[in-house]
């Protein structure tokens, strides 16, 4: 079974000027918007978030209350 990350690298690879996300505001490809998520994964890797991440802030969410 093809999961959905499998999905979006092929079709940006195979149709990447393709519609994937239509909304009445606006359109967005399979290359923009495999452009905006490694935007978003650079920033976030800049603030230190990276694989693993989430475990080290679950922990650190428990121990202050949040």
């Amino acid at each position: 079974m093809e999961i959905l990350s499998q999905m979006l690298a092929r079709n940006l690879t195979l149709v990447p000027d393709r519609d994937f996300i239509v909304t009445d505001a606006e359109t967005i490809t399979y290359r923009e918007f495999g452009e905006r998520t490694a935007k978003l994964a650079n920033v976030l890797a800049a603030h230190g978030v990276g694989a693993g991440a989430d475990r080290r802030h679950r922990r650190l969410w428990r121990r202050h209350g949040a």
